[in-house]
């Protein structure tokens, strides 16, 4: 899987070995935090899109958000556990949220984004909350899809890309945010309980 996912990047952004890392590096987080990377595949059970995240240290987001950090550079034994509640709330970072370019339809595109938030609400649910989100963006139709998501642009990344962050405090307003009424209620009252 962690092979196919690589491929599907080098098809859609070009060759970022140097940020990306190699298949072995995910291949580690494929096994150990399942529930942060999900598929859309075809009817021959390929991989034709997907989400991945992961939550960063607070040294690491230091490095994000000067633009000086590289994906290849994160470590399963050195990122955070998404498992129990942080009293505090984790940091959040999208390795990838993106379709191939052949099934990159309105359609799919919903499905992969209703899949994301499904499980944000799932850990949301389970006390796990993200005061932001990060993601290092390569084309400008992704650059279109996270200011649509609600990212705001932080700076250029000094190897490739640009950073983008997402306060969730306060809770988003655009698409799909507000369709989770429910999660919107749960932020608050978790923002509010440690401000």
């Amino acid at each position: 899987i962690s092979k196919q996912l690589v491929s599907n990047d080098k098809s859609l952004y070009g060759e970022l070995s140097e940020n990306e890392g190699d298949s072995d590096i995910w291949a580690t987080y494929l096994s150990s935090f399942p529930d942060t990377f999900q598929y859309v595949v075809n009817e021959r059970c390929e991989i034709i899109g997907n989400w991945s995240v992961l939550a960063p240290t607070s040294e690491q987001v230091e490095e994000i958000r000067n633009g000086s950090y590289l994906e290849s550079s994160f470590c399963a034994s050195e990122t955070e556990f998404l498992l129990f509640p942080n009293p505090e709330g984790y940091f959040g970072y999208i390795l990838n949220l993106s379709l191939n370019e052949a099934w990159q339809s309105s359609k799919n595109y919903n499905i992969l984004i209703d899949s994301f938030m499904n499980q944000l609400y799932q850990w949301t649910e389970d006390g796990v909350f993200f005061k932001h989100w990060f993601v290092n963006v390569f084309r400008p139709d992704h650059e279109a899809l996270y200011r649509s998501l609600g990212f705001k642009f932080l700076c250029n990344n000094k190897n490739h890309g640009k950073i983008y962050e997402l306060s969730m405090n306060p809770y988003p307003k655009q698409q799909p945010w507000h369709k989770y009424p429910e999660m919107r209620n749960l932020y608050e009252s978790f923002f509010s309980s440690i401000d």
